[in-house]
């Protein structure tokens, strides 16, 4: 009961060619009562985080700003993503990339997108033989989503398999002693190359 004070984690790395135009990599770093929150949702934090991390490393200079979220309040109202549209909304975003998947193998990506946009990032990924599963729904059906029922931006999810996740979600199981470092490093690869991939297919969208 009551409320409290929330923060969030933003970082970026400015894009070289359309600085005003920003991929939205998001997070929640709340966890249930009574659990550590490892697989929901620290992992998801890494994932995101480390986008950056290999990017700096690497010297990739991205066409367009690569922005990371890591906000609060996930679990119960959403409060923290929505006071982050508060003051961000009216920025340019070409899509907004949420990690809340778990840390077991990753599979790929479910994409709120037109389908234009979509047909061009397979068209793309297929070339270079990087090939997560893609699944494509209509951009209006995202609307349950805060950043595309207030500002109509695309939204995609990172998917991992889930045959396990239901099993410990919630719960003081989901601790560090369950995460395999090596189906996470897996998981960074994955998501860095898909920003990486659509910040090239984007250079000139929108």
């Amino acid at each position: 009961k009551g409320t409290a004070t929330g923060f969030n984690l933003i970082g970026e790395i400015k894009g070289v060619k359309n600085p005003d135009k920003v991929i939205l990599i998001s997070a929640h770093i709340d966890s249930w009562f009574n659990s550590q929150g490892a697989q929901d949702n620290a992992t998801g934090c890494a994932q995101a985080i480390d986008v950056l991390r290999i990017f700096s490393k690497a010297g990739i200079k991205p066409q367009n700003t690569i922005r990371v979220l890591i906000y609060q309040d996930e679990e119960i109202s959403m409060s923290e993503m929505k006071k982050y549209i508060e003051v961000y909304g009216d920025e340019s975003y070409l899509y907004n990339l949420e990690i809340d998947s778990g840390a077991e193998e990753p599979v790929g990506f479910a994409l709120f997108e037109t389908e234009e946009v979509y047909n061009k990032i397979k068209l793309f990924s297929d070339s270079l033989r990087f090939t997560p599963e893609l699944q494509r729904m209509p951009l209006e059906d995202a609307s349950f989503w805060p950043l595309n029922s207030e500002k109509k931006v695309p939204v995609y999810f990172y998917m991992a398999d889930r045959k396990n996740y239901f099993s410990i979600h919630h719960s003081e199981v989901d601790n560090m002693s369950l995460i395999n470092k090596d189906i996470i490093s897996r998981s960074f690869a994955m998501i860095t190359s898909f920003v990486y991939l659509t910040d090239k297919v984007m250079c000139s969208e929108k």
